[in-house]
């Protein structure tokens, strides 16, 4: 996944820069994501995983993999209709269409 944006210099050249995306998160997830890359690191024999990197790695799966795309949108979806009175829409595209649209 591109997370990047485009600038051109005056000469013409492309340029690329990161783009920033500032997330908040619960502590109780904070604390959980840290001991998560503590182990991970430890598994795969490295010094640290900065959580940037994981969240990346994370983001990339969800936009190449349509099982985890699903997955996503059917916690986004109880999520959003946690107690509510109202049945939540039917997903825009069944999962069998293939169609690997986020939204």
């Amino acid at each position: 996944m591109d997370v990047t944006h485009v600038a051109y210099e005056a000469d013409g050249v492309q340029k690329c820069r990161p783009v920033r995306l500032p997330i908040e998160l619960t502590p109780n997830l904070h604390r959980r994501l840290a001991q998560w890359c503590r182990e991970t690191a430890s598994e795969l024999d490295v010094g640290g995983l900065a959580r940037g990197e994981v969240i990346e790695a994370l983001l990339a799966e969800l936009v190449s993999d349509q099982a985890t795309a699903t997955a996503v949108r059917r916690r986004l979806r109880a999520q959003r209709y946690a107690g509510a009175t109202r049945e939540p829409p039917s997903p825009r595209f069944p999962p069998e269409s293939g169609n690997a649209m986020i939204g």
